[in-house]
């Protein structure tokens, strides 16, 4: 059951039974935990990253824009001497790298981020209190209609959730050749604070890693741009965060992994 963003003050009757009725049949939670976090799937996003980056300044966000390696560091529309790292971690808060981007918010109950994933994009709730789901839904998509983003459906039936803090991840899917953490990083509650965490490095919301080719097959065309250096054997890319997961179920591809890092004698 796919349920769509509508103008929540108008509809919000609607929405109630709307998701009511769409959680009676999928079994989704009614009310959600702050001991976990989900990950619902979301498509129809109508957002331009630049246009996003302009209306979150107006409305308070601290933005990040990332170019070629560097960052450029917004509050309001003038430019600030923090560091991206501190302004990736505020309460309100969009990174933007070319057309793909990461909001990051707090509304009533919860906190909410907005991020790229491999069918789309994909809309993260971590919960601050008990909250029911039609409440936590309903401040977020009044809060993205604020910021002009539109047309979004959320499947219900396609809802992950992850214990907060955990310290053992999920397993990789089957037929996902992907490293533990590399997968780990993919469903993280925040990409940042798992990364900083690992000692991962990411540039934007890229990573460098290498696949390891599976021999006499041919490399997955869609993913050749991404190539920086290649073996017969192996292929280092700087993927976006959102392609580990499809370049991992590729039949050319044997594993997925960070690159190998020196060890001091």
């Amino acid at each position: 059951m796919r349920v769509k963003m509508s103008t929540l003050n108008k509809w919000i009757a609607v929405w109630a039974m709307v998701i009511g009725s769409a959680l009676a049949a999928t079994g989704s939670p009614d009310t959600l935990s702050p001991s976990l976090y989900y990950l619902f799937p979301v498509e129809g996003l109508q957002a331009n990253a630049q246009t996003l980056s302009h209306t979150a300044q107006s409305a308070g966000f601290a933005v990040v824009l990332f170019s070629d390696g560097s960052a450029t560091t917004l509050r309001g529309a003038e430019p600030t001497t923090q560091s991206f790292s501190s302004l990736l971690a505020e309460n309100h808060v969009l990174a933007v790298d070319g057309e793909r981007f990461v909001l990051h918010s707090e509304v009533a109950g919860a906190a909410y981020s907005l991020r790229p994933a491999a069918g789309g994009t994909e809309l993260v709730i971590s919960p601050t209190q008990e909250i029911p789901l039609i409440e936590a839904l309903a401040a977020v998509f009044d809060e993205l209609q604020t910021l002009g983003i539109l047309g979004l459906a959320i499947d219900l039936e396609s809802v992950q959730s992850f214990p907060v803090g955990s310290l053992k991840g999920p397993a990789v899917p089957m037929g996902v050749a992907l490293d533990s953490a590399l997968y780990d990083l993919v469903v993280a509650e925040d990409w940042f604070v798992y990364a900083d965490a690992k000692g991962i490095v990411l540039s934007g919301l890229e990573i460098e890693i290498v696949a390891e080719k599976v021999a006499g097959a041919t490399f997955p065309e869609a993913f050749v741009p991404y190539i920086v250096s290649e073996t017969d054997r192996l292929a280092k890319l700087v993927l976006p965060l959102d392609q580990l997961v499809p370049l991992a179920k590729e039949g050319g591809v044997g594993y997925v992994r960070l690159p190998l890092q020196p060890v001091a004698p």
